[in-house]
């Protein structure tokens, strides 16, 4: 497993690793665990399978990047519903909408390019 590392990722408290031989050009598979414990002793936090292939040709097999956006979505409204409510969950809430606005648009434009030759 190899860490993620980007310089914005904050590992005081866990750290995120996904697989190194991967399909697809993207890493599917990753595992959340504690920053007190190593990868030989580590408890996992959590665990996310993104989807690998394309879902005619594979089957539904995990996630989407759509459906774990969606979840961070709705933490984040709840959160602006409470004493937690800020500035930067805001935007982050907006970013994320926007994210999720254009992949249903990119979507919705493969599918007209598709079945419309005057959309290609």
């Amino acid at each position: 497993m190899k860490n993620v590392q980007n310089g914005l990722t904050e590992t005081k408290y866990t750290e995120v690793y996904h697989e190194e031989d991967f399909k697809f050009n993207a890493p599917h598979h990753f595992k959340v665990v504690s920053s007190e414990d190593d990868l030989i002793g580590e408890k996992v936090l959590g665990q996310v399978d993104f989807q690998e292939g394309a879902i005619k040709e594979h089957g539904v097999n995990g996630v989407t990047n759509e459906d774990l956006i969606a979840m961070v979505v709705t933490r984040l409204e709840h959160f602006q519903n409470s004493d937690f409510r800020c500035r930067e969950n805001y935007l982050m809430n907006i970013i994320l909408l926007i994210h999720l606005f254009l992949c249903h648009f990119n979507k919705t434009r493969s599918y007209l390019s598709a079945n419309f030759p005057c959309f290609s």
